[in-house]
């Protein structure tokens, strides 16, 4: 088995910057101070079979991993009901109306940790965020960190998935093929 490209405690780094983000998103943009962290898993096991999730890489040299957002159905139209202004009337919301906020929140978020380390790493950049629906299958080698928050009633989970190593070798197999095409 593959070990992950990254070390356990730099992991937790990463994952704290990203609360701190999702709680300072919460401050600013829902107008709520009613933030509570649960505990902190190392599994990508979310109770529920409608779960959500809205993931955007970070980049950076010698680093990557995926950020995601995760909720349940409900909890996802209640987020995205309180980013738009829109708390009580989340039926009216459509679904995409739903996606595309989500998709939004967790890049506002990353943007977040992105600011907080420009001086600390300016190569980071972060892609485009990409919408999941289900149970996120992961690897073995692969070093994942979860944290349950609670924004009002809202459960949200941050999740934040780094490749083994043996996942980089893959992708550079791949890239080196279609690179030489």
């Amino acid at each position: 088995m593959s070990a992950p490209i990254v070390e356990e405690s730099e992991a937790r780094g990463w994952l704290d910057l990203t609360v701190m983000a999702v709680r300072d998103f919460a401050e600013q943009a829902l107008f709520t101070d009613n933030f509570k962290i649960g505990e902190i898993k190392k599994d990508a096991r979310i109770e529920g079979n409608d779960t959500l999730g809205s993931y955007i890489s970070v980049l950076g040299d010698g680093y990557g991993f995926e950020a995601g957002l995760l909720a349940n159905k409900e909890n996802t139209r209640k987020l995205c009901a309180m980013f738009l202004g829109m708390v009580g009337e989340e039926e009216e919301l459509s679904d995409d109306d739903v996606l595309d906020a989500f998709g939004e929140i967790s890049n506002i978020v990353c943007g977040m940790v992105k600011v907080r380390m420009s001086d600390a790493d300016p190569s980071m950049h972060i892609g485009l965020p990409l919408f999941v629906q289900g149970t996120l299958i992961c690897m073995s080698q692969q070093l994942i960190m979860r944290c349950e928050l609670y924004i009002d009633d809202v459960l949200v989970n941050v999740m934040l998935v780094w490749p083994g190593r043996q996942d980089i070798q893959l992708l550079n197999m791949h890239g080196d093929i279609a690179h030489n095409k």
